[in-house]
Formats: structure tokens, C-alpha cells, sequence
């Protein structure tokens, strides 16, 4: 190598150096401001709820339910919903009855009832905490089950039931709801003659749609309706 070669190595040599010092110092300087971002982990999207971003109202919770609980109902699964629910809530289901729903319609928020009206089932839903209206239950019970039914003789089978469905232990029904409407006749009883089943959304309800769930999981778009539905109430 001739000194011309080997001085050309020797400066480029102490050029690179120098301007690598240059550059570590320089992002030295300036590394304390620089604000590193990171992506959050990827976890279970159990947030993610179409049912809670539109904020859904109770009318809206009722048809959601009345319609799973309708043998006519969009879902097109006849009565394999409204005969889990009875399962759910350890009542006899008669295939031969004719169940009508209505909704939203004649006082109730939903009402399961056979064609004669032998057999009642009123649903109160208080999936958002609504106060309970002045006498409500008691007027559910007089106008929902005692004015059908009373035209039965006494030692006819009908039976009925008044569903308090409630999303949590803190909500239950209020003495006042359950007291006779001071323009009712006295001969009629002072407080509603019928027990009131108290439901949970995170407990009878959550168990009602895990069993629906079960039955139509080889249908993927009904399935995962009912399961954001499942999962708006269990998380």
C-alpha cells in the first residue's frame, strides 16, 4: 500500500468517527422528549357490545325478550325458546297449549298466555331501574289475570304467575305496587293475592340465554345475537 493509500484510510477512518460521536450525542440530546407509544395487549373484546352502544331502553329490552319468547318470533325456531324458559324456571310446558306473546301492549311490558287464558305469565321488566308506577302489579294481577280468569270455575287447572325481572338484588318490587288502588272495590284483596317471582338478568335470565345458546349454536348469525345479548347482561 503506498502512504498516499494509507493516508486516505487514516482520514476517512477519523471522519466516520467523528461523525458517528456526532450523531450519538445528538440523539443523546434530544432522547428524554421523545414520548415512546405503545399498542395496549390484545385481550377478549368482552367491551365491545352492540347493546351497549346504542344504549338500549327497557321497551327495546322488551321486544328483544318477548320476541325470543314468541314461537312466532324472527328467530324461526318455533317454541325452543319459550320452552327453555320454562325449563329455566322449573314450570311444566305442555306442548299442546297455544301460546300467544304480546309486547309492549295492554298494561304489560310482556305477556305469555294460551289462547284461552287458562295460563298466564305476566313479565314487569326493570332492566333499567324504572320506579315502579303506582299500584302497578296490582293492577297487572287484576286486569292481566283475575278479569280473564275468574270466568274458570274454581277447580279448573289454570294457573298464573307475575315475573319481576330485576338487574340486580337492590331492585325489588315496593310495597305501594303491590296495594289495592284506592278506586278498586274493597271486596277485591288489600294487597295482590299471587306470589311475585323475582328474576335476575345476571342470573335466571343469564342461565335462560346460555341453554338458547346451546340450542342454536350451528347457527352462527342467530347465535351471536343472542350472545352479545347474553354478554350485555353477564359482564
Amino acid at each position: 500500500m503506498r502512504f498516499s493509500d494509507l493516508d486516505f484510510v487514516i482520514h476517512k477512518n477519523v471522519k466516520y468517527t467523528i461523525h458517528r460521536e456526532i450523531c450519538v450525542n445528538s440523539f443523546s440530546s434530544i432522547l428524554p422528549s421523545i414520548t415512546i407509544k405503545t399498542f395496549p395487549k390484545i385481550k377478549k373484546a368482552s367491551e365491545l357490545n352492540f347493546f351497549r352502544k346504542i344504549h338500549i331502553s327497557e321497551p327495546q329490552h322488551s321486544q328483544i325478550l318477548g320476541d325470543l319468547l314468541n314461537p312466532f318470533g324472527t328467530h324461526g325456531q318455533g317454541d325452543t325458546f319459550l320452552r327453555l324458559f320454562f325449563q329455566t324456571l322449573n314450570l311444566e310446558f305442555n306442548e299442546k297449549d297455544f301460546w300467544t306473546i304480546s309486547i309492549e301492549s295492554e298494561r304489560f311490558d310482556i305477556r305469555i298466555a294460551t289462547k284461552s287464558r287458562d295460563k298466564i305469565i305476566i313479565i314487569e321488566n326493570k332492566s333499567n331501574n324504572a320506579v315502579d308506577q303506582p299500584n302497578q302489579l296490582y293492577r297487572y294481577w287484576y286486569y292481566g289475570i283475575y278479569s280473564p280468569q275468574k270466568k274458570f270455575p274454581e277447580n279448573n287447572n289454570c294457573w298464573n304467575k307475575i315475573l319481576y325481572l330485576s338487574p340486580s338484588d337492590l331492585k325489588t318490587p315496593s310495597e305501594q305496587t303491590l296495594s289495592r288502588p284506592c278506586n278498586f272495590s274493597k271486596d277485591l284483596p288489600e294487597k295482590v293475592p299471587i306470589n311475585i317471582d323475582v328474576l335476575f338478568f345476571n342470573n335466571e335470565i343469564e342461565k335462560w340465554l346460555s341453554k338458547c345458546l346451546e340450542a342454536v349454536k350451528s347457527n352462527l348469525e342467530l347465535y351471536y345475537f343472542i350472545k352479545q345479548y347474553y354478554d350485555f347482561w353477564r359482564y
